[in-house]
């Protein structure tokens, strides 16, 4: 389900993405093949200035969320194919446990989502999502 925000005299879609127990059922887009995702954040030692950490795919279908997952988190989806690449970022907007996980996006890059994160962490603090269990992952640059 997408619907629409106004943020800083722009409107940017929000994405509705189902979860159920941790795991993420949903991508914002069909992708044509290998599907991912993954958390990003600046890091200016790494290539392109990015650091991700892929989430891990669940046993049956979709991604477990990463247990350090924040609000404003950066996150790309993504799927690749011999002769397509598709991204998508965006940044975490709200987690409802066993219901869905909202993103704002898709922003034309990261840098994009990432300033749009820090524009809404500075109107409020919001806390952490507690997902519970899971383990946190290391850093993987692209």
């Amino acid at each position: 389900m997408h619907r629409h925000q106004i943020h800083a005299a722009r409107t940017v879609p929000r994405a509705l993405l189902r979860s159920r127990a941790g795991v993420l059922l949903d991508l914002p887009f069909a992708p044509t093949s290998m599907p991912w995702a993954a958390t990003l954040w600046p890091d200016l030692h790494a290539p392109g200035g990015w650091c991700r950490v892929p989430w891990t795919a669940a046993p049956h279908r979709g991604w477990v969320l990463p247990a350090d997952l924040a609000l404003g988190d950066v996150v790309e989806f993504g799927g690749m194919s011999p002769i397509v690449d598709q991204r998508w970022w965006g940044l975490v907007e709200a987690y409802e446990p066993d219901a869905s996980l909202t993103v704002l996006g898709p922003m034309l890059a990261a840098d994009d989502a990432y300033a749009l994160a820090q524009e809404l962490l500075q109107q409020g603090s919001p806390g952490p999502l507690h997902l519970g269990g899971q383990q946190q992952g290391r850093c993987h640059h692209r």
